[in-house]
């Protein structure tokens, strides 16, 4: 890759991670580094999770000791997702934090995401295989569910962020969202779901740690897509076969 097309990635794959793991409403958290090839920042979540975001931009891997400060807590775990060239947001094994510090290995002219969060509570993989969910109740009344849409795209791949809310008055146990994605974007990755098939008519379906949504909750997933132009989103949803509100 040359000089300009590594800068390209670079910004690339900055967005895509702080749109994936950075939470709308976060807190810019303190990082620092005296090693010149390395950036950091790093972000308070309002679920208490934190989220650091390293670059190594060096030809060689390089090994770092986090300190977090400002997160509320000092144990916990946290999980690197790798984005490089031959790697787009993949989870990493999880790293142990004790006494508000960890130490992990940033591979060279890569970006690692950490996802840190306290009590030892590793991070699902957005490729982990669900267990078998139980079945699915449809959302209470007629107008018992809210979909926010947001993506953020470039030249040729976006990200996108899903915010399915429960407004009726009982819970749903079990959920299978139902949209078209736009023509020509197709799928490549997701999370906090199963997406079926990669392009037109999608169905997202619970994974196993967030088939239940409370009435007046909500649960948060997304994807990532290629697209050949047309950045459009889906105009309409529905959950376990009734219409949503959008917006």
């Amino acid at each position: 890759m040359n000089g300009d097309g590594y800068r390209v990635s670079k910004r690339l794959w900055a967005m895509a991670a702080y749109s994936r793991f950075v939470r709308p409403g976060a807190n810019r958290i303190g990082a620092t580094t005296s090693d010149g090839h390395l950036r950091l920042s790093a972000y308070r979540n309002g679920d208490g999770s934190a989220v650091v975001v390293a670059l190594n931009a060096a030809s060689s891997a390089n090994q770092v000791s986090y300190a977090l400060r400002n997160t509320g807590f000092s144990t916990g775990t946290a999980t690197p997702y790798l984005t490089n060239g031959s790697a787009s947001m993949t989870a990493q094994p999880s790293v142990a934090v004790g006494g508000g510090t960890f130490s992990a290995t940033v591979p060279a002219r890569s970006l690692v995401t950490y996802v840190i969060r306290a009590g030892g509570t590793v991070t699902p993989s957005p490729t982990t295989t669900p267990t078998t969910a139980p079945p699915t109740t449809p959302p209470p009344g007629g107008a018992g569910c809210r979909v926010t849409f947001t993506n953020n795209s470039w030249n040729t791949g976006l990200t996108a962020g899903i915010t399915i809310a429960n407004t009726g008055t009982t819970a749903i146990n079990g959920w299978s969202l139902a949209f078209t994605l736009p023509a020509g974007q197709t799928i490549t990755s997701g999370w906090n779901a199963n997406y079926s098939p990669t392009s037109g008519q999608i169905t997202a379906r619970n994974v196993s740690y967030n088939a239940a949504i409370p009435a007046n909750g909500s649960v948060n997933i997304g994807f990532q897509a290629n697209h050949t132009g047309n950045t459009a989103t889906p105009a309409s949803f529905s959950l376990n076969g009734s219409p949503c509100t959008v917006g």
